[in-house]
């Protein structure tokens, strides 16, 4: 383009000093200048509109017979409108082909443009989702789709984990939400009929449920004969007698804190979502739980509270307490007597998020095991059942807790180092302590 420019301009200067010297030549120097400049204004004009009616069209027609930068200009234009046409026949390929896989799945599948407008559907999506293939184009899909939890997943913009809420046409028709960003303008939305899978939850919490609640009866009373025993004299007198009835005291102690830690994870469970929620001052909070922990540590660990004490947090109090309670016994049990048994309870809040952490310098947990710590009764390690005890649903329970309060579970370890356990809140949950 700049060689052709220079050429271009070598031959208008030779034009324009040959109008002039051959206007100076027969006595009419300005005339020649007048003339040189009209012709060459309407010349340019003339390939102007004649560039500007091709780029108009904007059709796959090859350039107009033009000359100089002109020629050269429509050329480049050319190229790029060919290059632009192939990519967009590409995409265009790409989405035919998604939208054709798309159609045949079961699963309802929704994209929306940058403004969470309806681009394309399914056919599943007309009896999952109550979408017209054809009508619903164009139009806001939040406004078709009437759930709160999906308008609020749908607006967040974290799409990291599915969201399971029930159908707005019928309450026991379940939906899984899938979400993900489609390129850089728009979203794709995925839908399946979860029913089947949420009632047999639904089964299974309830058999745990009622199994635990039919069991601590005959468990309390087991346990009411067994103190009797171990305070009688008959087995005071007979040290083997003594023993055994202690060991089945301690077992029948250790089933009735497990049945109670799944009656209260079954409870926590069946709050999908807080129906209400109070101002809770963690500040006070972590106090109280700082000195039952001191109690249970002894001089084995040092522990150390490090709060504001103007936030506070809206929510269940006695599902916060239950969680954060399992946080830092934890802590406790896996910091005592090693790295000197130190740990640092947390609260505070930055611009984005509100934080519960507790960091204690115990043995640590490996890397693999983290993803899985929050299962019940899963164990990073079988001998911790035998050293510290415990039911195994703590860490469940803290999970529960948090996604009732639309909060998550972010843990560091290194083995032989300690732990963190850090819950983030959002601070839309948080106000200050007037």
């Amino acid at each position: 383009m700049q060689s052709e420019g220079k050429d271009e301009l070598k031959i208008v200067l030779v034009l324009f000093i040959s109008t002039l010297m051959l206007g100076w030549a027969f006595g009419y120097f300005v005339f020649a200048l007048i003339a040189f400049l009209i012709i060459y204004i309407v010349w340019t004009i003339q390939q102007f509109f004649i560039a500007e009616d091709w780029i108009s069209k904007n059709d796959n027609s090859p350039p107009p017979i033009v000359f100089g930068l002109w020629r050269k200009a429509l050329d480049e234009i050319y190229y790029l409108r060919c290059e632009g046409q192939e990519e967009q026949f590409k995409l265009r390929s790409t989405v035919s082909f998604l939208q054709d896989s798309f159609a045949s799945i079961a699963d309802a599948v929704v994209m929306v443009d940058w403004h969470g407008n309806i681009q394309w559907c399914n056919y599943s999506a007309e009896y999952l989702l109550g979408l017209d293939p054809v009508k619903s184009l164009g139009i806001p899909l939040t406004s078709q789709i009437a759930i709160p939890e999906f308008i609020r997943y749908f607006n967040t913009g974290d799409y990291r984990s599915p969201l399971e809420a029930a159908s707005a046409d019928s309450k026991d028709t379940h939906l899984q939400f899938q979400m993900t960003y489609l390129g850089i303008s728009g979203r794709l939305i995925f839908v399946r009929d979860f029913s089947h899978t949420h009632r047999l939850q639904e089964i299974r919490k309830d058999f745990v449920g009622n199994v635990s609640h039919e069991l601590r009866t005959p468990l309390t009373v087991i346990m009411g004969y067994l103190e009797s025993m171990v305070d009688s004299d008959v087995f005071v007198n007979n040290p083997l007698w003594q023993q055994a009835v202690s060991r089945m005291a301690q077992q029948a102690s250790r089933m009735e804190e497990l049945i109670g830690d799944l009656l209260k994870l079954t409870r926590i469970e069946t709050m999908a979502e807080l129906s209400e929620s109070t101002s809770v001052d963690i500040n006070a909070l972590l106090g109280r739980i700082a000195e039952q922990s001191r109690i249970i540590a002894g001089d084995d660990c040092s522990i150390d509270v490090d709060s504001d004490k103007n936030l506070m947090l809206l929510g269940d109090s006695e599902q916060l307490r239950s969680a954060f309670e399992n946080l830092v016994f934890n802590a406790v049990k896996y910091s005592k007597g090693h790295n000197k048994g130190n740990i640092q309870l947390k609260w505070f809040s930055d611009s984005r998020y509100a934080y519960f952490s507790v960091t204690d310098s115990g043995i640590g947990i490996d890397a693999k095991h983290i993803p899985r710590i929050t299962e019940r009764f899963y164990r990073a390690d079988e001998s911790r059942s035998t050293n510290t005890g415990g039911t195994g649903l703590g860490l469940s329970i803290v999970k529960h807790v948090l996604i009732n309060h639309q909060a998550e579970l972010v843990v560091d370890s290194v083995i032989g180092e300690g732990s963190c356990f850090t819950c983030v809140f959002s601070l839309q949950r948080t106000q200050q302590k007037t």
